[in-house]
């Protein structure tokens, strides 16, 4: 089993299978951060650069149902999705959360889960610490976080995970398996970590739980398969805009594709 790390900050142009080994193997599919504070660097004048940013920006585009994007793709241009008929399992590292942060994800839970069909589920929570450099045998020991195992939802800190230093407030992406002759090719895991002191700061900022949440709603849409858009009126725009708190057209015809990939032979519960 070999593992390929994708960069979360790479082209957003969806990666698809290798062809270069006809064997299983994983991929971390890194998700991309929902930065509001994108081009944080060059913001200048007075006060907190992300006090001013949260809430301002251009205008949304036009909503459009053709809006969407995916993760990853198989060689014939269908969407990689994970299994329908398993529930996908959360497990939820709260060391650093901020308040409120359990109804945050229970409430972008219901909405991926309305929208794509998909059955994601909080089992409970977790010391499991995110690890930014997760090797094939950590991926593979059913811990969660790894393959064939919970998802690990981490409220964390830049130290903790150096990816959320700077504009990145939010990490999400799931584990691939390339498929065979026995089943097809799908998503077996995953991990989504929030920088959890700037998140404290958007709850604090103007529509502060609408836009949490919304950045909770982007990395789940990460890890379910979506991918960005350049339209700016979708939860999975790279950056954040005023008003855009709900999952718009695009977002929903993208999650309710990647929740109609048909049961795969492989029906078994995984493990961990």
């Amino acid at each position: 089993m070999s593992v390929i790390y994708l960069d979360p900050h790479g082209p957003r142009r969806p990666a698809r299978r290798s062809d270069a080994s006809p064997l299983k193997a994983v991929a971390m599919a890194c998700g991309f951060a929902l930065s509001i504070i994108v081009g944080i660097a060059s913001v200048t004048g007075g006060g907190s650069p992300l006090a001013r940013l949260i809430g301002q920006g251009p205008r949304p585009a036009a909503d459009d149902p053709r809006a969407y994007a995916f993760m990853r793709e198989t060689a014939g241009g269908v969407p990689v999705t994970w299994d329908p008929c398993l529930h996908i399992r959360l497990v939820v590292n709260s060391r650093f959360a901020p308040q409120g942060a359990d109804v945050l994800l229970a409430e972008a839970v219901e909405r991926v889960n309305a929208a794509s069909g998909l059955t994601l589920e909080v089992v409970g929570p977790t010391t499991e610490e995110p690890d930014p450099q997760q090797t094939q045998r950590e991926l593979a020991l059913g811990r969660p976080g790894g393959s064939r195992a919970p998802v690990l939802v981490a409220w964390t800190t830049p130290d903790v995970m150096p990816k959320l230093k700077g504009s990145t407030i939010g990490l999400g992406g799931p584990i691939y398996r390339y498929g065979d002759s026995m089943d097809r090719a799908k998503y077996i895991g995953g991990v989504v970590t929030f920088d959890s002191p700037a998140m404290a700061q958007v709850l604090r900022g103007p529509d502060g739980h609408a836009m949490a949440r919304a950045i909770v709603m982007h990395e789940l849409g990460h890890l379910v398969g979506l991918n960005h858009v350049d339209n700016t009126s979708q939860v999975m725009a790279p950056s954040a805009h005023h008003g855009v708190y709900e999952f718009a057209a695009g977002d929903r015809a993208g999650l309710a594709r990647l929740g109609s990939g048909g049961c795969p032979y492989d029906t078994g519960e995984p493990s961990g």
